[in-house]
């Protein structure tokens, strides 16, 4: 009779153990290293400059206008990619050039 009055206390000690840490669980430490950001020299900007200006280049059948800023336009996108104007600001450097109209 005392044996099944042991089984369940072992049962129960097993259900118990079964969500305690094992006894030969490892340790181990993550080791983290950090290093300082670094950042695009100017030169090297400038180089990134230079070439996204010689990626944008203009055909003979496009309009090229240059003018200082603040534009004073409002510019829209057609689904083939070509820009144009679509609102030209009354008072803007563009509409005193007079070399800019709206579409």
């Amino acid at each position: 009779m005392r044996t099944f009055a042991i089984l369940p206390i072992l049962a129960q000690l097993a259900a118990v153990a079964a969500f305690s840490p094992s006894l030969s669980t490892r340790t181990t430490l993550a080791s983290t290293t950090t290093s300082a950001l670094q950042m695009a020299k100017q030169e090297d900007d400038e180089n990134f400059m230079k070439w996204a200006r010689a990626a944008r280049y203009a055909t003979d059948e496009d309009t090229v206008v240059e003018l200082p800023r603040p534009l004073g336009l409002v510019l829209n996108q057609d689904p083939a990619g070509n820009v144009y104007v679509e609102t030209v600001a009354p008072k803007g450097n563009a509409a005193r050039t007079g070399k800019v109209r709206e579409k």
